[in-house]
C-alpha cells in the first residue's frame, strides 16, 4: 500500500499527526511481516517430516494460529487509526521485513 495514506491518518488525542505517520509506516511493516510469519510456519506445518513430525506439526500449528490473531489485531489497529488495511500477499512480501527462501 502507499506510503501517502499513512498521511490520512487520524491522530489519536495526545499524538501529533507527524509521529501518527512514523506508527502507521511501523505498524504496516509488523502486519506484513506477521503475515507472512504466519504463512511460513502454516508450510512449515503442512510439509514437516521426520522423527519430531509430532511435536513440531503442534508447534508450528501453535505458532500460525497466534500470528493469525496478531494479523488482525494489528489490522484493526491501522483501522482504528483511519487507514484502509491492505490484505493481498504480494503487498505484505514488498512490505515484510521477513523474506521467502527460494523453494519454500
Amino acid at each position: 500500500m502507499a506510503k501517502s495514506q499513512s498521511q490520512t491518518a487520524r491522530a489519536p488525542e495526545g499524538l501529533p499527526l507527524n509521529q501518527t505517520t512514523e506508527v502507521v509506516d511501523e505498524l504496516r511493516k509488523a502486519l506484513a511481516s506477521t503475515a507472512v510469519a504466519q504463512m511460513k510456519a502454516q508450510h512449515f506445518h503442512w510439509n514437516i517430516t521426520g522423527m519430531s513430525f509430532g511435536a513440531l506439526h503442534l508447534l508450528f500449528e501453535e505458532i500460525y494460529k497466534d500470528h493469525f490473531k496478531a494479523v488482525d489485531k494489528l489490522a484493526e489497529r491501522l483501522r482504528a487509526l483511519g487507514v484502509d488495511v491492505e490484505g493481498r500477499y504480494a503487498t505484505f512480501l514488498e512490505e515484510s521485513e521477513i523474506k521467502e527462501a527460494n523453494g519454500q
